[in-house]
């Protein structure tokens, strides 16, 4: 998979925290590379231990097609539920899937962030 790195930004009273995440992500450098110039980085995900909706402000969520390909992906279940809500599993044409992002590396020159 590949994607745009974002920042998010949490508040916790004086201090600023950060957290990277992924967006634009896609099987394939053209599709990411059509959401913009930025650096993009090849990621690697696997099948997270808990399938449940979480509390956490990155989750990702994609759609596993009928050949086990996960296709599109998204840094929230809010997102995720945004573009494909129930129509997937109801029709027979996938699943969603909780992945967690376990690498990444830039795409062009393998170095990390």
């Amino acid at each position: 998979m590949y994607g745009h790195a974002k920042l998010t930004e949490i508040k916790d009273f004086e201090l600023e925290n950060y957290k990277l995440f992924f967006v634009d992500i896609y099987s394939c450098d053209f599709e990411t590379r059509k959401f913009g110039t930025n650096k993009i980085y090849q990621l690697t995900f696997e099948v997270h231990k808990n399938q449940e909706v979480g509390k956490e402000e990155v989750e990702y969520w994609g759609w596993q097609n009928n050949d086990g390909e996960v296709i599109m992906m998204f840094p929230s279940h809010t997102l995720f539920e945004e573009n494909f809500s129930d129509s997937i599993e109801k029709h027979n044409r996938g699943k969603r899937i909780k992945l967690e992002l376990t690498n990444f590396t830039n795409h062009y020159n393998n170095e990390s962030l």
